[in-house]
């Protein structure tokens, strides 16, 4: 993940001017990462043809600053105005015809396997492709019918990279969405024919977050999978909590002799902004103290009600002031101009405890084990014109890191798999 740098900083004001020169706007950026964010329509070999002049490479990212628009990377290839070469910086790309949710076909969930009608029930490769080919036939036209039940088949093969023997007509937001909703159903008949199951389930309406579906192998035991599409996403810890505790009489000492246990529980306990000052004050880092400091409070006593009656009885501009070396120090705030004040010691320490527990061994190879107690493994679909792309993880030689979707999401603290 590229993170804020004097160097990146540098980089993306030499972008901004660009960007401003060829008559583009530049538009606010939002919480989730440093980045630039600007609309430009086109397509990966045209950001090249414009930023090339200017020795800016333009690449895919694996990473996501946004849930609606597709991320790329900026990095220059040469040393530019004191900028070293290879310095990067996140891009979101908010042109609408770039965007990540912009299906003209498809809305949400329409091709899910609750919209679908599959979910609750078992079903063999056989039986599920048939089940499905006609709930497609009654809700679509031929033509775009036609294209998904060959996508069925298609999965019904062996081989991690299958190409369609006929190109799909679909746009690029379609496919995005084919791969994200539909992805679940692919991956459940590519699962069956390339591990071996006799079957499978999904989860009657969708009650089990992090589970999409349960492949079956002899004996009826049931093994829980994941399925992600493109960069995938993070998975709230309350998901992975629910689902330990449906486990808990198995595993449940093992759960509690965890270290990452008592992170667990608070934030099961306290709410999405609570939860961020009741861990600092668990781990003692040093940002709480250092706020305790500020704020004339000793660190034991600090609540959100305080936080919100202390910073909601200033001003921004005397915020600015007085949290101003704190936030240098730790996580400056994405946003200033906010009427919930509070805002401006929540997110930052948000941002900051992903870090602090990420850099904590025991509490990584805590959430390592916790993990792999509740999937078998992960499979990634992405669905193009011409191939379907399978990859699997186990989750038992994955690992997992601690991750915060942001201050305006409202969510509490999440994990994602990183290998």
């Amino acid at each position: 993940m590229i993170v804020k740098t004097k160097d990146n900083e540098k980089l993306k004001s030499y972008i901004k001017n660009i960007v401003v020169s060829k008559g583009l706007k530049i538009t606010s950026s939002s919480r989730h990462c440093y980045h630039i964010r600007f609309m430009l329509e086109g397509d990966l070999n045209s950001f090249n043809s414009l930023f090339n002049e200017f020795n800016i490479v333009v690449l895919e990212s694996d990473h996501s600053c946004s849930s609606k628009s597709l991320t790329y990377i900026l990095k220059n290839n040469k040393e530019v105005k004191g900028i070293p070469k290879n310095t990067e910086l996140y891009w979101v790309n908010n042109d609408i015809s770039s965007s990540q949710t912009g299906s003209k076909l498809f809305a949400t969930k329409d091709l899910s396997p609750d919209s679908l009608n599959v979910a609750g029930e078992e079903y063999a490769i056989d039986s599920l492709i048939k089940k499905v080919a006609e709930q497609i036939l009654s809700k679509y036209s031929e033509c775009i019918s036609s294209q998904l039940i060959n996508l069925l088949y298609a999965s019904n093969e062996k081989g991690k990279e299958i190409y369609l023997k006929k190109e799909l007509e679909f746009s690029s937001d379609d496919l995005i969405v084919i791969s994200k909703d539909f992805g679940e159903i692919l991956a459940a008949i590519w699962v069956m024919k390339n591990f071996n199951f006799k079957s499978i389930c999904f989860p009657k309406n969708s009650n089990e977050k992090m589970i999409d579906f349960y492949a079956i192998r002899l004996k009826n035991i049931q093994y829980p999978i994941s399925v992600k599409s493109g960069k995938g996403g993070k998975v709230l810890l309350q998901n992975l909590i629910d689902l330990l505790n449906k486990r808990a009489k198995k595993s449940k000492k093992n759960i509690k002799e965890q270290p990452i246990y008592k992170i667990i529980e608070i934030v099961n306990k306290n709410s999405a902004k609570s939860q961020m000052i009741k861990i600092h004050q668990y781990l003692k880092t040093n940002m709480i103290k250092d706020i305790s400091k500020i704020v004339d409070k000793p660190v034991e006593d600090i609540t959100l009600d305080f936080i919100k009656e202390w910073s909601n009885s200033k001003s921004i501009d005397e915020l600015k002031d007085i949290l101003s070396n704190w936030w240098k120090e730790y996580s400056n705030p994405r946003k200033f101009e906010v009427k919930d004040q509070e805002r401006l010691i929540i997110a930052p320490l948000g941002e900051a405890i992903k870090y602090t527990l990420n850099k904590d061994e025991k509490l990584k190879e805590s959430l390592d084990f916790l993990a792999k107690q509740v999937c078998l493994l992960q499979i990634n679909v992405d669905v193009k014109s011409d191939r379907i792309i399978f990859n699997n993880s186990f989750f038992k030689d994955s690992t997992f890191e601690f991750g915060w979707p942001g201050y305006s999401s409202g969510n509490k603290l999440g994990f994602r798999m990183v290998t």
